[in-house]
């Protein structure tokens, strides 16, 4: 609010519409705060950030466009936030990457959708659970297996 950044947010979604993100709320607030505090750092004093949430299928992406969200070459504080917000969203099953648009430069937070998001074509819509299902079933797995165990012996 210091600064005065305005910022504006859009979907390709109703409300209703959205299909459910399954993780750590937690975790996955951390990357968003992340995200958008590093935005309105890179945004210019009074300048507006746009923000989209864009439901793709399997996938729903949030899109901060036209930022250099994090100083890639950086060290400490941006290295450190940009090297955590990757491993969060992996361990979700997703991505953080840069996007291209002509010479505009976006901040792309990928994730795989929870239960299925309704479609009117019915591949991309099995498609969509099968993505689904194999995600559960590797967060299931890795569930499964044991924490790091101590040597027995060990005290």
């Amino acid at each position: 609010m210091t600064r005065r950044v305005q910022m504006r947010f859009t979907t390709n979604s109703l409300n209703n519409e959205m299909a459910t993100l399954y993780g750590s709320r937690r975790w996955m607030r951390r990357v968003f705060v992340e995200c958008l505090e590093g935005a309105i750092r890179a945004t210019p004093r009074g300048g507006e950030l746009e923000v989209s949430h864009l439901q793709e299928g399997a996938r729903a992406s949030i899109v901060v466009h036209d930022t250099p969200l994090f100083d890639y070459g950086a060290h400490g504080a941006d290295a450190v936030a940009h090297r955590l917000c990757k491993h969060v969203l992996a361990l979700h099953g997703g991505r953080l990457r840069e996007a291209f648009d002509g010479e505009r430069r976006h901040l792309q937070i990928e994730l795989p959708t929870g239960a299925p998001h309704r479609n009117p074509e019915p591949q991309l819509a099995i498609a969509q659970a099968q993505h689904y299902a194999r995600d559960l079933a590797a967060l299931m797995n890795r569930a499964r297996k044991p924490a790091h165990a101590a040597p027995v012996g060990a005290n």
